[in-house]
């Protein structure tokens, strides 16, 4: 198996390129580049921070591949016992952390409200689309769909709470699925899976992306989960050529996304093929020299460490942007700045705020959580869950 420690750097990057993004966005940002924040109406804002998320979504696809394939021996997709691992496993990685950030956005929705006013007021086309936040009403129904993460199915509840949640709905889709897909990659092959399922989602998509405020429905998304599944596989075939076209399909897959990011398609497309590239056994030459120095800059100590805190860091920003951009923002005198200065002191003041907070909700929250996944894992032990499978 070819080293896969630079997809820490790649999960860092793609947190803190969402956290970029959005303090550029609710700054309202007046330069070129990415994300394009419109003068008026038009426009598709924050198509960098939707990428980022994509690149998540590859990660996602690409790191269960590999972590079935490692316990392959002891928990083998083909039993149903191993499923249910599987289910505990993913839940308690991600569900404590979660939880937490829907008590803060409940506890604190009225700064965050307010602030999220203040921000959305000071660029027109903000109050037009989801981004406004002033019809958020925390009902017991609202928050007992979030919970149970089934919110993502519904379009009036993707956006009803104030966290960028929509895509742990859809992530907690796709590991619903993902042991089948496994046991149908493991039958006739991964290509063939996608070969099925991408028509599906492309029909999928064209007839109901609209309805969305965001792609929160796996048919959406399930091509990005499928990019990393090849690219994974692509590391553990043995045949040179397969291994060229699961990574050369894994690329063209992306293409699937044209109906969100139209030309900007080119952007995932990118990001594929510059994992596929990472992926790739360099034996000498330049090219190897060259992908170690890449590797090196993703795969390290400050990488790891901003990789444990991706998770934490891509929920709990918007609330340090909320509150703190709507302190600022009342003020004349911050006001009076240079825009491009407003977006740098908002972006230094919610960086700083949200690594403070997400190093100790990843010590506090996030790793007893999964620790308590393997306990619980520990507890029931393979025997207890076939036991209970053949029961029920």
């Amino acid at each position: 198996m070819f080293k896969t420690g630079y997809l820490n750097g790649l999960r860092a990057l793609a947190a803190f390129s969402v956290l970029t993004a959005h303090c550029m966005i609710w700054s309202g940002w007046p330069g070129f580049g990415l994300p394009h924040v419109p003068e008026s109406g038009a426009g598709e804002p924050g198509a960098a921070a939707k990428m980022a998320v994509d690149l998540f979504m590859i990660l996602s696809g690409f790191l269960m591949v590999l972590n079935v394939h490692q316990r392959s021996a002891t928990e083998p997709m083909s039993k149903l016992n191993s499923w249910f691992i599987f289910y505990i496993r993913r839940f308690f990685r991600i569900a404590p952390t979660y939880y937490v950030s829907i008590i803060v956005a409940v506890l604190l929705a009225g700064p965050i409200i307010e602030g999220l006013d203040t921000l959305s007021h000071r660029i027109p086309w903000m109050d037009k689309i989801n981004y406004n936040a002033n019809g958020i009403k925390y009902t017991i129904e609202n928050i007992l769909l979030h919970v149970t993460f089934v919110f993502g199915l519904f379009p009036v509840w993707v956006d009803a709470v104030t966290l960028p949640d929509w895509s742990l709905s859809l992530e907690m889709q796709f590991y619903l699925v993902f042991p089948a897909l496994m046991l149908l990659s493991n039958r006739f092959g991964m290509l063939k899976v996608c070969a099925l399922l991408v028509p599906i989602c492309m029909f999928a998509t064209a007839m109901w992306r609209l309805n969305f405020p965001e792609p929160s429905l796996l048919l959406f998304k399930l091509p990005v989960f499928c990019v990393g599944m090849l690219l994974c596989h692509a590391t553990i075939v043995s045949a040179r050529s397969e291994r060229f076209v699961l990574r050369l399909a894994a690329v063209a897959l992306t293409l699937t996304q044209f109906q969100f990011y139209g030309r900007g398609t080119i952007g995932i497309m990118a990001v594929a093929a510059f994992i596929a590239v990472l992926t790739v056994e360099a034996r000498g030459g330049v090219f190897a020299t060259l992908q170690q120095r890449i590797l090196g800059i993703l795969d390290n100590r400050i990488t790891q460490l901003w990789s444990d805190m991706a998770y934490s860091v891509y929920l709990f920003h918007g609330f340090f942007i909320a509150i703190i951009g709507g302190a600022l923002f009342h003020s004349p005198t911050f006001v009076a700045f240079n825009p491009h200065a407003r977006t740098a002191i908002l972006f230094v003041a919610v960086l700083i705020g949200t690594i403070v907070v997400s190093t100790f909700v990843h010590r506090v929250i996030e790793m007893p959580g999964i620790k308590a996944g393997r306990r619980v894992i520990s507890r029931l032990g393979s025997a207890t869950l076939e036991k209970r499978v053949a029961s029920a």
